[in-house]
Order: C-alpha cells, then sequence, then structure tokens
C-alpha cells in the first residue's frame, strides 16, 4: 500500500483524472439508480408502502387494478369471508382543473375510495379531515400542479368537484397525485355510479397472503393477485425499469473497462521498474498489492466523492422530479463498484506476474 500511494503521490496529474473520470461514471450510475426507484415510487408507492398483501380482482383483467370491476354488493360478500382486516377500495383515473386558479390547465389524478379505519386510510399530515362530501383530502404531490389547502378541483368528466381540505402522507399511484374519496362518495365519480347511485369497486384487499385466504371466495370467479403482481402491471413501470437496468448494468462495464484499460497501459508502461523491484526480490505478492492498492484507492475516492455529489443532488432537486435515494442501494452500488474495479485490474496483475526481471531490466540484451 505505501509503494501504491507513493506511486500515486508521483503522478498525481495522471491518477486524477481517471478518478475524476470514474467520479463521473459513478455519479451517473447513482443518478439512474435514483431515478430509477423514484419512477418506481411514483408509479405505485400507495401499494408500495402499503400492508396489503392480497388483492381480489374480477376474472381476467390481467393484475390490473384499475381494470378490474365488481359490484359493491358483491365485494361486500367476499369482504365478510376473508377475516377482518379485509377492506373495499374503489379506484378510478380523472382529469381535474383548479377552479380556484387562473389557469385552464388539467392535471391527472387517481381517486381512491377507502373505508375510514383500515390499513389503507389516508393518515393526515396537514390541514383537517372532511366534514361533508364535497371534501376531500389530496397527497401533497398535487402541490406541483398549483393546488393547495382550501382549493377547489373539479372533474369535467363527470362534472363534479372536490374542496381540498387536507394532505396526506405523499404518495402516488399511476404517476398522479392521490385524492382520498369517502365509499359513498365514490359512486359520484363513476359513470355507473352516477348512473345507478351505486358505483362498483375495483377490489377487495386484506393483509393475508393468497394461501390464507378463504378458498370459497373463488366461487366468485375471481382472481386472486398479489402485491408485487399489481406494482409490476403499473403501466410502463415494467418498461422503465428494464431500460434502467439495461443501462445502469452498461455503465458498470463501462466504468470496469476503463479501469482496466488504465492500469493495464500504467502496468506495461512500468515493466521496467517492476522488473527492478523484482531483481531486487520483491515478489509477486508485493507487487500486486502495489497494483490493487492503487485501483483500490481510486475506486474509494470515487465512491465518496461520487456519493457526496449525489447527496447534493438529491438535496436541490425539484419535487416534481420522481427521484428516490435510498442507501441500501448505494452501499451495494459502491461494492459492486470495488468488485467490477478489481474484476478489471485482474489484467494488470496477469501482467505483472508474467514480468521477466532480467528480460525487464535488459539483461538478455
Amino acid at each position: 500500500m505505501f509503494l501504491a500511494w507513493k506511486e500515486m503521490k508521483h503522478n498525481r496529474l495522471k491518477y486524477s483524472i481517471i478518478t475524476l473520470v470514474l467520479v463521473a461514471v459513478m455519479y451517473l450510475v447513482f443518478f439512474t439508480i435514483g431515478l430509477s426507484r423514484g419512477i418506481k415510487n411514483f408509479g405505485a408507492s400507495k401499494i408500495i408502502n402499503s400492508s396489503a398483501q392480497t388483492f381480489v380482482l374480477s376474472e381476467g383483467v390481467s393484475d390490473r387494478l384499475e381494470r378490474s370491476s365488481m359490484s359493491s354488493r358483491r365485494a361486500l360478500e367476499i369482504k365478510e369471508q376473508m377475516g377482518e382486516d379485509a377492506t373495499i377500495i374503489g379506484v378510478t383515473l380523472a382529469n381535474m382543473t383548479n377552479v380556484s386558479s387562473d389557469s385552464s390547465d388539467s392535471f391527472g389524478v387517481a381517486y381512491f375510495a377507502v373505508e375510514t379505519d383500515t390499513f389503507l386510510s389516508p393518515t393526515l399530515i396537514e390541514g383537517r379531515a372532511p366534514k361533508d362530501d364535497r371534501e376531500v383530502i389530496a397527497t401533497p404531490y398535487i402541490r406541483n400542479y398549483g393546488v393547495d389547502l382550501g382549493d377547489k378541483i373539479h372533474d369535467s368528466r363527470m362534472d363534479v368537484s372536490f374542496t381540498i381540505v387536507g394532505f396526506a402522507e405523499d404518495e402516488t399511484y399511476n404517476y398522479s397525485p392521490i385524492v382520498y374519496l369517502q365509499p359513498e362518495q365514490y359512486s359520484e365519480v363513476t359513470f355507473i355510479g352516477q348512473m345507478t347511485g351505486s358505483s362498483n369497486v375495483q377490489s377487495v384487499v386484506t393483509m393475508s397472503s393468497p394461501s390464507e385466504v378463504a378458498s370459497d371466495i373463488t366461487k366468485y370467479n375471481i382472481d386472486l393477485s398479489t402485491k408485487e403482481k399489481i406494482i409490476e402491471t403499473t403501466p410502463g413501470l415494467a418498461q422503465q425499469s428494464a431500460s434502467f437496468t439495461l443501462l445502469i448494468a452498461s455503465m458498470y462495464i463501462i466504468s470496469g473497462m476503463i479501469l482496466a484499460m488504465f492500469f493495464y497501459i500504467v502496468t506495461i508502461q512500468k515493466r521496467k521498474e517492476f522488473g527492478q523491484l523484482k531483481a531486487f526480490g520483491a515478489d509477486n505478492r508485493f507487487i500486486i498489492g502495489a497494483v490493487l492498492g492503487q485501483v483500490g484507492i481510486v475506486t474509494l475516492v470515487g465512491i465518496m466523492v461520487s456519493t457526496i455529489l449525489i447527496l447534493l443532488t438529491d438535496a436541490v432537486l425539484p419535487p416534481i422530479i420522481p427521484f428516490l435515494l435510498q442507501w441500501r442501494y448505494i452501499v451495494w452500488g459502491s461494492l459492486l463498484f470495488l468488485g467490477v474495479a478489481i474484476l478489471g485490474s485482474l489484467a494488470s496483475v496477469y501482467e505483472t506476474i508474467k514480468i521477466d526481471p532480467i528480460e525487464a531490466v535488459g539483461g538478455n540484451n
């Protein structure tokens, strides 16, 4: 390690350049990971953060929650057979405008009709609870569209308006802020509900696993889905996750190739010096330790600098950008970088083992 550090101090510019290149690549990887996690969270954080394990859906909807539809009466029958923690939810998407502002721009929301005092009920963090059926709670992401407490939002499709009186946890569904409704309000935001006075709902949800759900509910021609499947089938989420995974893997490969080429060239350039060290009694372990020491120092410095930069980036990014930084991904990403760097240095290690001290110092000439 002493030899590695001394060599790096002697060639500061060379090692500074490769460190900066590595910092840039690692920063891009961490940023891409943050975007990937942020978009996934943005697409379905209401489901991700919930304790739900099993979703009872109507038959043949391919685990798509918003496509499911069952009558309120049937949902109630299923709920009664599923245990005390089961709850009924209605989910539908809509476009809204802020009546309280001068803007006519519309924005998407996800209506969530949930029963009170259940594990899916929103937790109020600002404002107050609704006092009548014209008042609702929303999630704070709606503020990115200029909507705040006391504002009235209008659903032109169903010709219904609500006033935002409170904010719950900052969760989203289908890349949209959530507007929470009481079950009796849900009939106002669906065509079937407005025509019949009783709206179809989307699912009966429980914290029990599918294997624990009563088997006799299958007589209702329903499908059982899991939390993971509901998340995976969020529109566009699987494709985006696959794209980001491919991009991140490519960056790891590129960083490994950069390090491999750099240290291989350095090793070739220093064949004579390594040969002299061998001639003076240094064994392969000592020289390999010097090479791996340089790789480790460059990589660790790159990890520290890129981590600081990504933390600063997370602090200044506006809330509208879906970016989620989680320490476990930074730690695992850093360890993977270190592993890729060591793997990339194997060519240099092999080259040092091959060095003949007599040939390197010109003894055969």
